[in-house]
């Protein structure tokens, strides 16, 4: 039997951001819509409402593209027969939730031409991202999950997808970052290989086996089995939410540092920060490094800088982790920045590379 090669290609999506958040700009139907690139969700959405009931900032959608209730994957939660047709609700960690009803409709990528379910959202509440004075008016769904974007092209890109987020802020960093649809070879001898763990958190996450944690050349100690609850990597997560244990123990050991080079937790906010007492002489924390169990028990590590850890400058800087509520971690984008990743679902691996800044790959 003779094997069947399914040829794919490889398409470049421009990025951009909005307070913190990465968007890519996406002609669907006659529209350009700005949406959120998030790898931890299924579902593609954005603000949409039937034709002459559209509000303004509202996606006009054909009535005849919204889909009835027997196209609707029942055995999800987040779906629901409303008067006939495929309604979902979709709810996030920071309070956002949206509802709307499912639909059809074509998306423009590079020279093709795509049906893609999406969610047609007619309501979006509790966050000022999607508010109507910001570009951004929905999520790109780049989960694993059977109605995300990648695996709703079929064999078109290969089921892979790669990405670098540039650090910092300003327009120029992202011009340098970049997503590509696609199969990429990651050349370099630093490149390593994750894979993606079943059955942990959720059957759409990308979890990873996270195994322990460093800083300051000093192991963070925790309890046996603190990592087991999953670790996953999404995009649409500002900030890290580390395991509560974890990040307990990672702070006493940021406070020590700081402490015996003239720094001092900062009274006046809520977050982890610290202020350079006068006289002091500033001082660069030492990066946290994260050991992962890669591919056939491989060790593997990652390296979060100063700039992955940190907001602020030598005066003030604030920790951008914060604690998890669940019993898994969740790494977000701000500390995936200026890692080049390789996202491949039908190896069921993570391959990503520290050894060059975005622009340079």
């Amino acid at each position: 039997m003779s094997n069947l090669s399914i040829p794919t290609v490889s398409e470049t999506l421009s990025l951009s951001s909005h307070t913190g958040s990465i968007y890519v700009p996406m002609k669907i139907g006659n529209t350009v819509q700005h949406l959120i690139f998030d790898t931890g969700s299924t579902l593609t959405w954005f603000r949409c409402q039937p034709g002459d009931h559209a509000r303004p900032h509202y996606y006009a959608i054909d009535p005849e593209k919204i889909l009835p209730w027997s196209s609707c994957p029942s055995e999800d939660p987040n779906f629901f027969d409303d008067e006939g047709f495929c309604a979902y609700e979709v709810n996030y960690a920071d309070g956002t939730q949206t509802r709307g009803k499912l639909a059809v409709e074509t998306f423009h990528v590079g020279l093709e031409d795509m049906l893609i379910k999406f969610g047609c959202s007619s309501s979006i509440s509790r966050s000022s991202t999607f508010g109507s004075s910001t570009k951004i008016s929905g999520i790109l769904g780049m989960s694993k999950g059977p109605y995300s974007f990648i695996n709703q092209t079929g064999g078109l890109y290969g089921g892979t997808f790669s990405f670098c987020l540039a650090p910092g802020s300003g327009i120029s960093n992202f011009l340098r970052s970049y997503v590509r649809l696609g199969r990429r070879l990651m050349v370099s001898s630093h490149a390593n290989s994750l894979e993606m763990i079943e059955g942990r958190v959720s059957a759409s996450l990308y979890d990873v086996k996270l195994d322990s944690m460093y800083f300051d050349q000093k192991k963070i100690i925790v309890d046996p089995g603190t990592f087991d609850g999953g670790c996953v990597l999404d995009t649409g997560s500002g900030v890290t939410h580390l395991v509560a244990d974890a990040y307990i123990a990672l702070v006493v050991l940021m406070d020590e540092f700081f402490y015996n080079h003239n720094y001092v937790r900062d009274s006046d906010t809520n977050s982890v920060c610290y202020r350079r007492l006068p006289h002091a002489w500033p001082v660069e924390a030492p990066p946290v490094w994260l050991r992962f169990k890669g591919i056939s028990r491989t060790v593997v590590w990652m390296k979060w800088g100063e700039k992955q850890l940190f907001d602020g400058d030598d005066d003030h800087k604030c920790l951008q982790i914060v604690p998890s509520s669940d019993n898994w971690s969740t790494i977000g984008s701000f500390q995936m920045a200026n890692i080049h990743f390789t996202f491949d679902l039908e190896a069921k691996r993570i391959n990503f590379m520290q050894d060059a800044a975005c622009e340079y790959i």
